[in-house]
């Protein structure tokens, strides 16, 4: 009988199944959401009036390069996680008073919106 190796990193839509199916089956891979699926899911929790300038937010809270010319990498690691997660607190401050909702939604999945940055990239 052969056996798979635990996967590193489980990229899914967060649904409860398979998340659940994924940490039972192996050995506490990293899970990532999908970082658009998300976007779809805090975006409704905003007023109309809102969802652009949130949505772009959103968006320059996530972005990350890993290096700024082609084969040019940044370890994966703890490094190029704190910033990004500096603009999720920063993110949080100036918008969880005003949509506390949508503010619990992203911090809920912080850890798995940005897991990809602690592996490394394959080009």
């Amino acid at each position: 009988m052969r056996v798979l190796a635990s996967p590193l990193l489980v990229v899914s839509d967060g649904a409860p199944g398979l998340v659940g199916a994924v940490e039972q089956s192996s050995r506490a891979p990293l899970r990532r959401r999908f970082l658009n699926r998300r976007a779809r899911n805090v975006l409704p929790k905003v007023s109309a009036s809102d969802q652009a300038s949130v949505k772009v937010a959103y968006w320059q809270i996530l972005r990350h390069r890993r290096g700024r010319e082609v084969g040019e990498e940044i370890e994966p690691g703890q490094k190029p996680l704190e910033p990004v997660q500096r603009r999720i607190d920063a993110f949080a401050q100036a918008r969880g008073y005003q949509y506390p909702v949508a503010v619990r939604s992203l911090l809920a999945d912080r850890a798995a919106l940005t897991s990809y940055l602690r592996c490394a990239s394959r080009s």
